[in-house]
């Protein structure tokens, strides 16, 4: 319809955005529906997605992510057809039909015209009473006439004619004429007035369910408190903070890998737990606590949480474990048996829960004493540089000296740590306690220093070893402990926001304890160069220096980036069959399938980023993945409803021969690479059998930014995939899990916030020591599966360690169902 009002703005395009005003105005625990309407109704459907067409019968939690689709639908809406408001009518109390009455929760009908109806006013009225008297007259209808048009004498009627019990007093309906496009968010959210109780003034806040910051800062809540003046609603006094820095207690309470917390709010939602990506660069869904905690045994205490109950309980509880650096790699499944200790945080509705491992116990260090004066450095060299300067790559560094960072989890008081903005005067008091010149502990746990001094003994082996082919080779050289301590050679400064523990080369070591882990291919971002790394957990010391990593107690990890290059050279040195003729190839895997080194990528190491043997040899894969060795598995990522299908090689895989699917192609062996997470394939191609048909793995695409993630049935041979999760209900925001279901991904690794570095010429500075290897310009960054890709140019910054709507349909109604009091 081409009617527009004094600005141009066309009654449709108003009705738009009428309608998407409103859907922003909802909080998560509201419901609703939007019903489009002319000569006929009609409702949103989401074919697209599992279970989809609830939309189209049931009210909706207004999640983010619902309240994204329908305004998606609603943008789609186009002109056309009659206005039949009886009609629109009935299909809007249809959605009160099919849930039970409570007075738990707001009910209206906000009903948008732009003109006349076809159908009379006191047929409009019978249908509005009759249908209204069948709910018990639980339904406010407020009405909005778009634009000059619109039917005002209708809509008054129809609001006029209901009343319903808000507080202690009955309400009747309003209308409301919208002419001034400008004004339309405050004339929309007029329903809040509606419902707003009188002298519902309260000290304790209202905290909202998370929600992304729009600033890049991650996750956030708000805390509010109604602002009344005689007894009317004026306004809201607010104030945002991040999860991180609300809940860092919590956050970084990990005494032991199994032991941790997690924190719910009043209706069940986790606001933090371990499996649950609490920074974030999209909105992720907000679920009750038992899509994470789903042993039988939890119910009670979930319940108990609910109501602001306090307690203990004892039972066998499953953990959830990265097996690898990212999701692509899947979980590992731990029963341990657990107490699991709740209580309601004091002035809020949120509930915290302490999981504790039974008969799980923190290792530390004896006293260490402290280090000798100018031994440490702390890594804030923007504060205080190093006395020693040189570069390394593109970083500015100390020259023969290691630094050390410390996360969060490091500090008695993680959120002071979050909060403060360090100074000059801090890095001093800092090094004074650790070199023993002061009792400040600058409030650092009395655990960390003696870590820091026992790992200096690494820093004086690594300015010692000589600058053989191999040190040449090698970019970073670094140890890290359960305690949040990172020490890295040389030294630099790391990202604000690091944290060793969660970072994928040591959830790797974590994950294969018992071996060396040698990780895929990645784009070093200091140096843009492509490594690999090496890496080897950490155990608590023994008398007889013997180990049972199975039982013993992990403390840390070490690890070191190599040239993938040389690495490569390193290999074919190791196989010398690797460098003969192209009838041979030669390819390096990790434990999950993913591509380390191969005869393809000499030249070009990059290409092998993220590469799969399926993607690679899917002839081979095929063959692997028949043969019950590269075995597939599943998690499912929470925050996002997706299955991740991923693949691992049997644990104890010995020696295997074979050749591919006849006609065959290649004769092969798979070779466990002794005490290491890889496995070596040697394959000799046949001259003239390879078949005309080969068999093609069905890698789908496996990101949901740009195509619908799905994991194509195929009995030949699949890549690793992300596909829609089933049982997710997007309608209730639910999860039907079952016994079969499968347990939740850990969280993608987070992203790193790189820390400002002193404006230092690195052209004029020695370099640390002379690399084998050139430092390109510019770098690509691949992303992991499961990620868009994203093109980066590599900075000098640092080391980072791994009316009328359109068409066919005139009206819209928005049916709002609100938990809370709207």
């Amino acid at each position: 319809m081409s009617q527009t009002d004094n600005n141009g703005v066309s009654y449709m395009e108003l009705a738009r955005q009428a309608a998407k005003t409103v859907i922003e105005t909802l909080n998560p625990y509201d419901e609703f529906a939007v019903v489009a309407f002319s000569s006929s109704t009609d409702v949103y459907i989401n074919f697209e997605i599992p279970n989809g067409k609830c939309f189209s019968n049931t009210f909706a939690q207004a999640t983010p992510q619902n309240k994204k689709l329908v305004k998606n639908y609603v943008s789609g809406i186009s002109a056309g057809g009659g206005t039949e408001y009886g009609r629109a009518l009935n299909a809007a109390f249809t959605f009160f039909d099919n849930v039970p009455s409570t007075t738990l929760a707001d009910r209206a009908i906000l009903f948008m015209s732009d003109g006349e109806p076809n159908d009379g006013i006191s047929s409009i009225l019978a249908t509005l009473n009759r249908r209204n008297t069948a709910l018990k007259n639980s339904v406010a209808v407020l009405t909005y006439g778009l634009g000059s048009g619109a039917g005002a004498t209708t809509l008054r009627r129809m609001a006029q004619s209901t009343s319903v019990e808000v507080g202690s007093s009955d309400k009747i309906g309003t209308y409301i004429a919208i002419t001034d496009p400008s004004n339309l968010r405050n004339q929309m959210a007029s329903y809040y007035n509606f419902f707003s109780i009188l002298g519902q003034a309260t000290n304790i806040p209202i905290w909202t369910v998370p929600y992304l910051d729009s600033w890049g800062l991650g996750l956030m809540v708000t805390a509010n408190l109604p602002v009344y003046i005689g007894g009317r609603l004026v306004g809201v006094a607010a104030a945002d903070i991040t999860i991180e820095e609300l809940l860092a207690e919590s956050s970084y309470f990990k005494p032991t890998e199994l032991s941790y917390s997690f924190v719910i709010n009043e209706g069940g939602l986790v606001i933090n737990h371990p499996n649950f990506p609490y920074v974030t660069k999209r909105e992720p869904l907000f679920v009750e606590a038992t899509s994470f905690e789903r042993d039988p045994e939890f119910t009670s205490v979930f319940v108990s949480m609910k109501s602001g109950g306090s307690g203990n309980k004892t039972f066998v509880s499953t953990r959830i474990l990265p097996a690898g650096d990212s999701k692509m790699y899947g979980v590992r499944v731990v029963k341990v048996n657990s107490t699991y200790y709740w209580k309601q945080i004091p002035g809020t509705k949120f509930s915290l829960c302490l999981v504790l491992a039974n008969e799980d116990s923190q290792t530390l260090l004896a006293a260490q004493g402290s280090l000798a004066p100018g031994t440490f450095l702390y890594h804030r060299f923007d504060l205080v540089p190093p006395t020693k300067q040189c570069s390394h790559g593109r970083s500015f560094c100390a020259k023969d000296q290691s630094s050390v960072a410390l996360a969060a989890r490091s500090f008695k008081d993680p959120e002071l740590y979050l909060l403060q903005n360090a100074s000059v005067n801090y890095v001093h008091t800092l090094t004074n306690y650790m070199e023993g010149k002061s009792f400040d502990t600058a409030n650092i746990k009395p655990e960390v220093k003696d870590v820091v001094v026992a790992t200096y003994k690494a820093d004086e082996l690594w300015k010692t070893a000589e600058l053989d082919n191999l040190n040449r080779q090698v970019f970073w050289r670094y140890v890290a402990t359960e305690e949040g301590l990172f020490r890295i050679f040389p030294g630099t400064q790391m990202p604000s926001n690091f944290d060793p523990v969660k970072r994928a080369w040591y959830e790797n070591a974590q994950a294969n304890r018992d071996k060396y882990v040698i990780t895929p291919p990645y784009g070093d971002a200091a140096s843009a160069v492509s490594v690999v790394t090496l890496v080897k957990a950490l155990f608590e010391g023994k008398s007889d220096g013997v180990h049972n990593p199975a039982t013993d107690k992990l403390i840390g990890a070490m690890g070191t980036d190599i040239v993938t290059s040389y690495f490569q050279q390193v290999i074919s040195e190791l196989y010398p069959i690797c460098k003969q003729t192209s009838l041979y190839t030669c390819i390096l895997i990790d434990n999950a399938g993913f591509v380390i080194t191969a005869k393809q990528f000499v030249n070009n190491p990059k290409d092998a980023f993220n590469k799969h043997i399926a993607s690679l040899e899917p002839e081979i894969a095929h063959r692997l993945q028949t043969s019950n060795v590269l075995l597939p598995g599943k998690c499912a990522n929470i925050e996002n409803a997706l299955i991740y299908e991923t693949f691992n090689i049997s644990p104890n895989q010995t020696r295997l021969t074979g050749r591919t699917a006849s006609p065959s192609c290649y004769y092969f062996e798979l070779m466990p690479v002794f005490g290491t997470n890889t496995y070596l394939i040697l394959a000799e191609k046949q001259i003239g059998t390879c078949s005309t048909s080969p068999i093609t793995c069905q890698c789908a695409a496996i990101s949901s930014c740009n195509n619908t993630p799905t994991c194509l049935d195929s009995s030949s041979c699949s890549c690793p995939c992300t596909s829609y999760n089933e049982v997710y209900q997007p309608c209730t925001n639910k999860y039907l899990f079952t016994s079969y279901s499968p347990q939740p991904c850990t969280p993608k690794i987070r992203d790193l916030t790189q820390l400002g570095i002193s404006p230092v010429d690195l052209n004029n500075l020695e370099k640390c020591y002379e690399m084998s290897f050139p430092v390109p310009l510019t770098t690509v960054r691949q992303p992991v599966y499961g990620d868009c890709i994203v093109k980066e140019e590599s900075s000098n910054a640092g080391a980072i360690i791994g009316g009328v709507i359109g068409g066919f349909f005139a009206l819209v109604i928005i049916v709002i169902v609100c938990k809370k009091k709207c």
